[in-house]
């Protein structure tokens, strides 16, 4: 029971843990007193009163050994990090088990005045903790003591601590923020010199020209995302054969029309780019062999020509969570690089916009494709929305060719009602209806939907043949791995047009 006071009592103020097998009976008064001030301390912070943590250290200040806190936040940042371990405690055991160690606790401390103030005190801090405090899950038969099990919560929670600080690096964290002791204590001196190794990464990225300093956080400047998309682009050329269209890299840009191998004979109004190779042996069947060979119009072979046409295109990127948790995203987000960078450095004239949707949609610029991500905690796959600013933003384009590219998993589930997400699954017939109206106004303003369905099960096939019975666009049914091939290839196939 002594040892259980111990454990109680030190997972909320270690200064006091050892101390308490000898405190006499006006010292565990004082105690109790200080819990009953501390508590009527938080509690005037929870509701927005000023407490006076100076006059409560005056008189308890010596019960917090050499080093009392500065601040009253600092002093619940405190008692969070030591209860902590209790409370992870307690939710990694089984509820009998919990049930028992929480009467023998409560049994341990005989004065009910005293588990009073402490079940008080463990309420208010859970109140005012930002995180929730998990539970971890345990097997095997052989019994580990209190603390034991309290040692090994701690151990537990600064891997989680460390992990939470290695998360935040891709939300706008610092290297410079990760603890470096934590990181050798876990992962052991190699763990610290791969983390100086990033550091020295980081600075010669910044030093090239691919990284800047935003405030406290770095960004990719325009530059790291034009390289990340060339990348991207390469690598999906790189696993087309070297027969099927557009696979093929090329230095050349601009708009205009573009020879290719392939010959014809001459017709009247075709441009006089002639074979000469082809021209010549066609006078020499004609005419025979000898010199000088007689040209005549008969003779000309020509090289056939593509002409390029100008595309105003808006890419539909689904961020629904389904797209996250089934490992969609990120080839899709790749894709979009890739097809912006295709676009920048072949198709200069072309026009490409991107709207991400979820519950709502909206448009993404260029230099925040490397740092979009999938919607985790909302609900919804709004094509109906997505549809209305795609419909907005191609009627700036009154020339060429008008093309929405949705790459989705999934149905819509949601759709706006008088500026508002309107979210049913399995999705009510009110958003089938309203979104398949918005596809047939695109079909009136000539604006080609075609969609790159990532999911194959029957239900969502229907909805997308409908889409493309209505709109007369293509649906192409493909796995993530070959999402790239897909589009960027079509892409290209649909800028070519034979003339001649």
């Amino acid at each position: 029971m002594d040892s259980l006071k111990e454990q109680a009592l030190g997972s909320y103020f270690k200064e006091l843990a050892q101390r308490l097998r000898g405190m006499t009976p006006e010292e565990l008064q004082q105690l109790k007193e200080m819990l009953a001030e501390l508590n009527n301390l938080m509690d005037r912070k929870i509701w927005g009163e000023k407490p006076d943590f100076e006059g409560f250290m005056r008189k308890y200040g010596s019960l917090f050994g050499s080093d009392p806190p500065r601040s009253l936040e600092e002093l619940i940042q405190r008692l969070q990090e030591q209860s902590a371990r209790m409370t992870s405690l307690f939710n990694s055991l089984p509820d009998d088990l919990r049930s028992e160690l929480g009467e023998m606790l409560g049994a341990a401390w005989m004065d009910p005045e005293m588990a009073a103030e402490l079940a008080e005190l463990a309420e208010n801090l859970d109140f005012l903790s930002p995180t929730e405090r998990k539970g971890y899950s345990f097997s095997g038969e052989d019994p580990l003591p209190l603390e034991k099990a309290m040692a090994l919560m701690e151990e537990l929670q600064k891997i989680d601590a460390l992990q939470d600080q290695l998360e935040s690096l891709g939300k706008g964290g610092r290297l410079e923020d990760v603890d470096e002791r934590a990181i050798e204590e876990i992962l052991g001196p190699e763990g610290r010199r791969e983390l100086e190794k990033l550091k020295e990464l980081e600075k010669e990225l910044e030093k090239a020209g691919y990284l800047r300093r935003k405030g406290s956080r770095l960004e990719l400047t325009p530059k790291a995302i034009r390289k990340i998309g060339l990348k991207a682009l390469i690598s999906i050329f790189d696993r087309l054969k070297a027969s099927r269209q557009g696979g093929h890299r090329t230095d050349r840009k601009g708009l205009g029309v573009e020879a290719t191998h392939e010959t014809k004979e001459y017709e009247f109004g075709d441009p006089l780019r002639l074979h000469l190779q082809q021209t010549l042996m066609r006078s020499v069947h004609r005419g025979g062999p000898g010199t000088p060979i007689k040209i005549q119009p008969e003779d000309f072979e020509i090289y056939r020509e593509d002409q390029l046409s100008q595309c105003a295109t808006v890419l539909m990127l689904d961020q629904s969570r389904s797209m996250g948790l089934n490992g969609y995203f990120e080839a899709a987000k790749r894709v979009t690089l890739a097809l912006h960078s295709l676009i920048q450095t072949q198709y200069p004239r072309d026009h490409l916009y991107i709207i991400g949707f979820s519950e709502y949609a909206r448009e993404i610029r260029c230099q925040e494709i490397p740092e979009t991500t999938w919607n985790t905690y909302t609900q919804g796959t709004n094509m109906h929305h997505a549809l209305m600013i795609a419909r907005k933003l191609l009627s700036r384009s009154r020339s060429g060719q008008r093309q929405v590219i949705m790459i989705t998993d999934g149905e819509p589930t949601t759709h706006l009602e008088q500026g508002l997400a309107y979210f049913n699954y399995p999705p009510s017939y009110r958003t089938l209806q309203q979104t398949l109206m918005e596809v047939k106004r695109c079909t009136k303003d000539g604006i080609v939907i075609n969609t790159f369905m990532l999911e194959q099960e029957p239900r969502l096939m229907k909805f997308i043949h409908e889409v493309t019975r209505i709109n007369r666009g293509r649906a192409f049914f493909s796995s993530p791995s070959h999402l790239g091939e897909y589009i960027v290839t079509d892409y290209i196939a649909n800028k070519r047009r034979r003339i001649a």
